[in-house]
């Protein structure tokens, strides 16, 4: 049965390329007041056992027909030690995808592993019928068994979640069931992680697994996805409860965009410490006092992009989308001070006792009940607890959800993993991209909603790609990129040369540059802008510099998987 599902499984889940969760889903039906009971029933079965299925073939790869089984030896997954050089990477990785849906003009990602096998995944879902576009993050840690099923599943919760607050019948449901039902979705997702599969593995019904798994600090009741599918498979040896569990050992942080073309509006749902930063081109008048720091602009001189002082230039605002989930947001750290207040190790040497982040999905260690625990290192060869696990759950998967409205065209939004945040700030990030459509782009002037004619900049459509869907998954939507052997320093731009507003207490905060004792110095060379994002993280124009860091894999403390997603808004 599972592996007539298996063949019957549609190509893109088949895939093993980094980039193979980059696709455009479609419904195929509107749901609405009109609907049987029946048929609403049998929609979220299929969605929940397509998740299960998709996720029990990621745990368990010789459930597949040959030669899909064969993992171990795909060279997409080979990361650091495939290839001598950075252009080879951008062919291999990155992708420029002109979109067929409404609302985005152009998608650019790149996805550069480091880790082996890579820890990082992206998705992109659009949900047609409701005008709805997601994009996402997704940040492993400790293995890749909770980040590599993750995106499907988590897209598929959260569309059942959103389509069943439209098919209530109400075409424009209130902000805050919208954000409700995201959350729910991250949260019911997050317990099919933990403690589905834990129940699963231990071989426990649903009432002897909960009496023994609520913990002192477990008050969360959140609705479980359908699991229909579930309840039918059960282990039955030691050594597939062990691989079952690796889900629930591993963690992984995600982001995720949700754009609604019907109002313009952009949701941001963070959980963990991947960013999203928002950029807009705007009109500016230089002046000699307009510089890095000063006044409107972050750029330096009297000057910009050859506009003299009484000519119109123009600079990019910048916004962070997102704030980091670690101890070090002041939120985060009182949120669980409180929830944990006996525990004076518990945010040591600026640490979730050792987590980096306070958010997550998966990380069982950091939620299961301590009896949980215990049976699991006696029966399944986990790890014990460990001695500073008094009150779990520590970590949680219910994200922080920001709102920018009033979206424009030509306007952008960088998605990024923590490993492009390491190397550049947020007013750079926005420069650079700025920066790139100042060379690669199209003007066009267009009419605001109250009326007023401006210029933006637009993205050429990329070269090669095909339109829609299929290009994400195209060879032929890889944009060429070029060498950087050839670039000087001459042909290079320094921070303040960014054409983006800096605020006036500004502070570069990253540590990659610094630590390899470098001077930031950028340059514009690629067709995809992912791509540029970075060549540039990785040492812009000192290219020896670039060339070693993707050498040394096992150098972690320079440089992280970096997973990027460039969407620009028509």
């Amino acid at each position: 049965m599972l592996r007539a599902i298996a063949i019957a499984k549609p190509r893109y889940v088949l895939q093993h390329h980094p980039l193979n969760f980059v696709r455009r889903k479609f419904t195929t039906s509107r749901r609405g007041p009109q609907d049987s009971d029946e048929l609403k029933m049998f929609t979220y079965a299929f969605c929940a056992s397509c998740g299960t299925t998709w996720l029990l073939l990621q745990l368990f790869p010789s459930l597949l027909p040959m030669p899909f089984g064969k993992r171990s030896t795909n060279p997409e997954v080979a990361g650091p030690v495939m290839g001598n050089s950075f252009a080879t990477r951008v062919k291999k990785f990155s992708r420029s995808v002109h979109p067929l849906v409404k609302g985005t003009q152009r998608v650019d990602i790149m996805v550069l592993p480091h880790n082996t096998p890579r820890e990082d995944n992206i998705s992109m879902t659009s949900m047609s019928e409701l005008n709805f576009h997601l994009f996402g993050i997704y940040d492993g840690y400790n293995g890749i068994f909770t980040v590599k099923p993750l995106p499907e599943l988590l897209d598929i919760v959260v569309q059942q979640k959103l389509s069943g607050l439209y098919a209530g019948g109400n075409p424009d449901p209130p902000s805050d069931l919208i954000d409700s039902a995201i959350k729910e979705a991250f949260q019911s997702t997050d317990k099919y992680f933990v403690d589905e599969i834990t129940r699963l593995a231990m071989n426990l019904d649903t009432a002897t697994y909960d009496a023994i798994s609520r913990g002192p600090g477990d008050n969360t009741v959140v609705e479980p996805i359908p699991r229909i599918a579930l309840d039918t498979f059960r282990t039955t040896s030691l050594p597939e409860a062990v691989s079952f569990l690796r889900a629930v050992q591993s963690g992984s942080c995600a982001l995720m965009g949700i754009y609604n073309t019907s109002d313009r509006s952009l949701r941001v749902a963070l959980t963990g410490n991947s960013s999203a930063v928002w950029g807009r081109r705007i009109p500016v008048r230089t002046s000699p006092d307009i510089g890095q720091g000063k006044g409107e602009g972050g750029h330096s001189g009297g000057t910009f992009n050859g506009a003299t002082n009484a000519e119109q230039a123009y600079i990019y605002e910048a916004q962070q989308l997102t704030a980091d989930q670690t101890v070090l947001n002041p939120e985060e750290a009182v949120r669980l001070s409180r929830l944990h207040p006996d525990e004076p190790d518990l945010l040591k040497d600026n640490r979730l006792l050792g987590r980096g982040v306070t958010r997550a999905f998966g990380d069982g260690p950091m939620k299961l009940a301590l009896e949980v625990q215990r049976r699991l290192h006696e029966d399944f060869l986990c790890d014990e607890p460990h001695d500073e696990c008094k009150t779990p759950p520590y970590l949680t998967a219910e994200p922080v959800i920001t709102h920018k409205e009033g979206i424009q065209k030509g306007d952008f939004v960088v998605y990024a993993s923590d490993g492009l945040w390491d190397c550049l700030g947020t007013e750079e990030v926005v420069g650079l991209v700025g920066k790139w459509l100042e060379e690669n782009g199209t003007k066009e002037h267009v009419v605001t909603e109250d009326g007023d004619q401006r210029e933006v900049m637009l993205p050429k459509p990329p070269v090669g790609a095909l339109p829609g869907p299929a290009a994400a998954i195209s060879g032929s939507a890889v944009s060429p990129t070029t060498d950087a052997n050839s670039q000087t320093m001459e042909k290079s731009y320094a921070p303040s040369d960014l054409p983006v507003m800096y605020p006036a207490d500004y502070e570069d905060k990253t540590v990659m540059y610094k630590h390899c004792r470098k001077e930031k110095r950028f340059v514009c060379e690629d067709d995809n802008v992912a791509a540029h994002l970075v060549r540039n993280a990785l040492g812009g124009a000192h290219t020896e510099l670039r060339e070693a860091l993707l050498q040394r894999p096992s150098v972690t403390k320079l440089r992280d998987d970096i997973s990027i997603i460039v969407v620009f808004f028509d």
